[in-house]
């Protein structure tokens, strides 16, 4: 918004939206949120972790996923520091953790994605709550059990803007489409992982197909 980037567009379901979840001018809006969580494989992990501390304390392998590319891993480290007695400007409990993990050479380098999960890599994994919960059902509900740490986590959300080259006004686009339907729970039909995601509206039929974008549900 400061570099004057992004364009402001309110669609038809603004008023719906609560004030924290967009800018008041149009410039941003929260499409969905999730919480960090724990997916445990059960078959390979007999004593699960239901907090940080226990995690500390552990034996099993953990992956936390590469926090210089992914949203999910560095809000683990945020949610692991505020459990561990930091916050946001001294995530050092968090980091001391990650260091305690890598020297008993349980701290996993691979992502904790349906892949890893499947093939068994990944016995623990820190995820948003809504990946967790997808990714246990879409494997198998009966060898995933995923959990909100007991001492703390955090929530935190995706927003979408519009570049403010996009002539929203001149012709109906898909960028419009999408701040109009995305927040609500109609946007599963073309993000499957968003089924468990918290969205900001309480659900906008899609029509078939959008008017703005062509798109079919």
């Amino acid at each position: 918004m400061q570099q004057g980037v992004t364009q402001p567009y309110k669609p038809s379901t603004w008023e719906q939206i609560p004030d924290w979840a967009k800018d008041q001018d149009g410039h941003w809006m929260l499409a969905y949120t999730g919480t960090i969580a724990f997916i445990v494989n059960k078959q390979l992990v007999k004593d699960i972790p239901r907090s940080w501390a226990d995690l500390k304390t552990g034996t099993y392998k953990v992956a936390a996923g590469d926090v210089s590319s992914a949203a999910q891993a560095v809000n683990g480290v945020l949610a692991a520091a505020i459990a561990l007695g930091g916050n946001e400007s001294n995530v050092q409990p968090a980091l001391d953790m990650y260091a305690d993990l890598a020297k008993q050479r349980r701290l996993l380098l691979a992502n904790p994605t349906i892949q890893t999960l499947e093939k068994g890599e990944v016995e623990v994994g820190i995820v948003w709550d809504f990946n967790g919960l997808s990714y246990r059902d879409q494997i198998d509900p009966e060898r995933f059990e995923v959990l909100i740490p007991s001492d703390g986590s955090v929530i935190s959300g995706y927003s979408t803007i519009i570049n403010r080259v996009t002539p929203v006004r001149s012709a109906p686009s898909t960028s419009t489409c999408r701040l109009t339907y995305r927040p609500s729970c109609c946007r599963r039909s073309s993000t499957p992982r968003s089924s468990r995601s918290r969205m900001q509206l309480p659900g906008k039929p899609l029509p078939r197909p959008c008017r703005a974008c062509g798109r079919s549900t």
